[in-house]
């Protein structure tokens, strides 16, 4: 790995030089060696065993040598002093190309990208996460978790979460289609485990917003308010890790994937049943529930940079039947079609998956959310997510067993 800083940023290279070291010692990657020169790189990189971490300065060559043996190229910015960090940049490109390259800003907070691409940042203050997410992005251990639809099915969602928590799974990034989308954005903010059950819980109230039914069954008034209350006016570039919402886009039936600009708008398409809801229009697309596309957005999150994909599917091959033959109503009649459809889309989950955590779940996906039913989802996802431990412990290292 190479980290070329600017002049006034070689105390902070070498800071996340020393980071990585201890990160990759702890992620299972055996020692680092840090160099601070090209010659002593040159030695290095053919007899040290594991892990090389050259921190260079802006004009360095790159010999063809090295150049192909560098696996990650970082480059440290540094707001005062454009011109050394443009060379920086200029510099680590020359180490390896757009895909293996990082921009890094060692400040509390900062832009989210600078000329189109993703800047990492490492607060001063606490540079441990950001650290160890760089070392797994260096080893390609980076973990998204892909969320999938399933209405009342999402408390699931919060069993799986916090159980992958519990026995140290990072979470580097989400994708959520649905309520997918909707618990993935609470937990990717920080909120704990309860409060986002009770937040989906209440949804209920809000359902119930009876339109003239030209576009839908019922307006998405009551829910789009309940949302953006939720949201407090942030955007996908407020949050701490990569997040994306996945919708369906009503003209040419495409996946559309939402990665930046307001939250509440974003997952409201990607939670709008067809049919029930009205669709929402962003960016001149008509957007509705990303089930009928991805219901398991396994692609979406390693277009974030997923290396390891979980995904978390709450359908089945086949949708348990209703029990008696009762007519359904306007309303079930819909509910029923969708989730019957995203029963037959969501069979691929399991081959883009490395880990496919898929709850063994009763009852349908459109009961109302309440508590009652929050206890007996969340349950079955931490039961779910306790059976994929082993499958993780063999692709994460580091991971032992509790």
């Amino acid at each position: 790995m190479i980290i070329v800083a600017p002049p006034g940023q070689r105390a902070g290279a070498w800071r996340v030089a020393s980071g990585l070291a201890a990160s990759f010692h702890r992620h299972g990657r055996g020692p680092a060696h840090v160099v601070d020169t090209l010659a002593q790189l040159d030695r290095v990189v053919d007899d040290a065993c594991g892990a090389v971490i050259a921190i260079l300065p802006s004009d360095a060559p790159a010999p063809p040598r090295l150049r192909a043996r560098t696996t990650r190229a970082i480059a440290i910015l540094d707001g005062a002093d454009r011109d050394g960090e443009q060379a920086a940049i200029t510099t680590a490109e020359s180490f390896a190309d757009s895909a293996r390259l990082r921009l890094v800003q060692l400040a509390p907070s900062g832009p989210a990208a600078r000329d189109g691409r993703a800047v990492t940042t490492v607060p001063v203050q606490d540079a441990g996460p950001a650290i160890d997410r760089l070392a797994r992005d260096a080893a390609g251990l980076l973990v998204g978790i892909a969320l999938g639809a399933g209405g009342t099915r999402g408390f699931t969602h919060v069993g799986v979460l916090e159980t992958l928590a519990e026995h140290g799974v990072p979470i580097d990034c989400i994708a959520g289609t649905s309520i997918g989308a909707v618990v993935g954005a609470l937990w990717a903010f920080g909120h704990p485990p309860d409060e986002i059950i009770a937040m989906v819980a209440d949804t209920r109230r809000h359902l119930f917003k009876l339109t003239f039914p030209l576009r839908s069954l019922l307006s998405n008034r009551g829910i789009r308010t309940h949302i953006e209350r939720s949201a407090a006016g942030r955007a996908f570039e407020d949050s701490p890790i990569p997040l994306a919402a996945v919708s369906t886009d009503l003209h040419d039936g495409s996946r559309v994937v939402i990665r930046t600009g307001d939250l509440a708008s974003a997952i409201l398409a990607s939670s709008s049943i067809p049919g029930v809801f009205p669709p929402v229009s962003i960016g001149g697309r008509t957007l509705v529930d990303g089930g009928l596309c991805e219901p398991v957005p396994t692609t979406s999150v390693a277009e974030l940079g997923a290396q390891i994909v979980i995904g978390v599917s709450l359908g089945t091959r086949c949708p348990p039947p209703v029990e008696g033959r009762k007519p359904f109503g306007l309303l079930g009649t819909l509910l029923r079609a969708n989730e019957i459809l995203q029963a037959r889309v969501d069979g691929h989950a399991a081959e883009r998956s490395h880990v496919l955590i898929a709850p063994l779940l009763d009852g349908s996906s459109f009961e109302l959310p309440e508590l009652g039913s929050a206890a007996r989802f969340r349950a079955a996802g931490r039961a779910a997510a306790l059976a994929a431990m082993p499958r993780l412990r063999e692709l994460l290292p580091w991971l032992v067993p509790r």
